[in-house]
């Protein structure tokens, strides 16, 4: 049995491998073989005789078929096209007045939305990344809504013809311009398009671009001046194109099913009482998400977080979605403010040594915050603690005063502090009723003491408070 040489091995290995594998022109590479079924609308049948309606594409090969002939129809073609998640959507070409449709891939059958009101649309297309619709007219772009189609105005894309709009999985926007043949990148907050390149080609009449977003490769359905309709691939970096495949069509509304990757986005409150949470569902690859968080009476918000790492302190959270989320919305007893203080007393007399407990209220009986501190005006006098025990010191008066932290409001209580009873600390005589001359006895004097008053042998003495 013979062997091949090496370098011929190694040749035929190489050319295997460049067979197999199909380098596109954005440098990006797709299996060969692998087909993709697209849809469209033939909007002008050409020689081979196939009715105007929905059309499936086999893409790369570009084979046409016909999937309902609606050749007997009032409205002349759809001139724009994509996939909003599962459905595809179109829009008319009208002089007066395009519409919105569904349209069935498998019978063809279509359903009416909405008028918008705008004549000559040209292009139709879905942005998954922020879930809005686009449509655009020959130099304009506008927002539509899929529900009513309602439009809104964006802005200028540029002069000339732009003959259909494309959005990547990313949700970039794309352009082609059939007046300058360019491929344009459009801004979609103020809908101005820059020249990306040239296709090198003579464009005209009925045609369409759209992404393969699961391969993230832009197609064309074109249609070149003295050639005839064909498939295309674009190169989104310099507009430069490949083609794939020829067909006699103008085939327009290009739209390309893709993968439909959910995510879901679950959301929970701590504590559950704290508040409410929305936003929480399933989400298309690349939706933005935005979830929501209402305190409840009596609490704040804090963040939200998941497992345990905190991902936002907005309590209006928006993401990309691009994996499944579980989000926690956390919440806060909310702060109650002090409205006063009270204490169990307001005055009160000690005798020297003696103790006497005072109690502060503070209100509300909910508030947050309940610290006090407490001061004494004299503590020569008295001496207050911590905890409101009131100590007599000395003689006099002083005023024991408690403060709230929260707020400052205060109150007092009056402390009188006298001599401990049987003390004549602090006392002196007082002469000014004795007699000059006092009566003697023989016998010893006698002392009495009752009631601040010393009675002696002699007379009586009165006593009272130093001043």
């Amino acid at each position: 049995m013979k062997r091949l040489p090496r370098h011929v091995f190694l040749f035929c290995l190489i050319t295997s491998l460049i067979l197999w594998v199909w380098v596109t022109p954005s440098g990006q590479a797709s299996a060969n073989g692998g087909t993709v079924t697209a849809y469209g609308w033939n909007a002008y049948g050409g020689d081979t005789g196939l009715a105007e309606g929905p059309v499936s594409i086999e893409i790369p090969s570009g084979e046409l078929r016909l999937i309902k002939s609606v050749a007997d129809d009032t409205f002349d073609f759809m001139s724009g096209g994509d996939f909003v998640e599962e459905a595809w959507y179109t829009i008319s070409y009208s002089d007066g007045n395009s519409c919105l449709y569904t349209i069935d891939c498998l019978t063809g059958e279509y359903t009416l939305i909405g008028s918008t009101g705008v004549g000559m649309l040209t292009g139709f297309t879905y942005d998954r990344a922020t879930q809005t619709a686009y449509v655009a007219s020959s130099t304009e772009l506008y927002t539509i809504d899929l529900d009513t189609a309602q439009v809104t105005l964006v802005g200028t894309i540029a002069p000339g013809i732009i003959i259909g709009i494309a959005a990547d999985a990313a949700g970039h926007l794309y352009g082609l311009n059939i007046f300058d043949d360019c491929l344009y990148r459009i801004d979609k907050t103020t809908g101005q398009g820059t020249a990306v390149g040239n296709t090198g080609l003579d464009l005209n009449y009925a045609q369409d671009i759209a992404f393969d977003r699961d391969n993230d490769i832009l197609y064309g359905a074109l249609y070149v001046n003295g050639v005839g309709g064909g498939l295309y691939q674009i190169n989104v970096d310099n507009g430069s194109v490949t083609k794939l495949a020829d067909y006699d069509e103008e085939i327009d509304a290009l739209a390309i099913p893709y993968t439909v990757v959910k995510y879901s986005v679950t959301l929970s409150s701590s504590p559950y009482a704290g508040g409410t949470v929305t936003g929480g569902g399933e989400y298309g690859k690349f939706a933005t998400v935005t979830v929501s968080a209402a305190a409840n009476e009596g609490y704040e918000f804090v963040n939200w977080t998941e497992d345990g790492v905190e991902v936002s302190t907005d309590p209006d959270y928006t993401f990309t979605a691009e994996k499944d989320r579980n989000l926690v919305a956390n919440f806060k007893l909310s702060a109650v403010p002090v409205s006063g203080v009270s204490l169990n007393w307001s005055a009160l007399s000690l005798s020297v040594d003696g103790t006497f407990q005072l109690r502060a209220t503070v209100a509300p009986e909910e508030a947050t915050n309940k610290n006090v501190r407490w001061s004494s005006s004299d503590e020569s006098v008295a001496t207050v603690n911590e905890d409101g025990l009131v100590t007599a010191v000395g003689p006099g008066r002083a005023l024991v005063t408690v403060t709230t932290e929260d707020g400052h409001f205060t109150a007092g209580c009056t402390i009188t502090v006298t001599a401990a009873p049987g003390s004549d600390s602090g006392l002196e005589a007082d002469t000014s009723k004795l007699k000059n001359e006092l009566p003697r006895t023989s016998t010893s004097p006698a002392l009495f003491i009752s009631l601040g008053a010393v009675l002696t042998a002699g007379g009586l003495v009165l006593l009272r408070k130093k001043r």
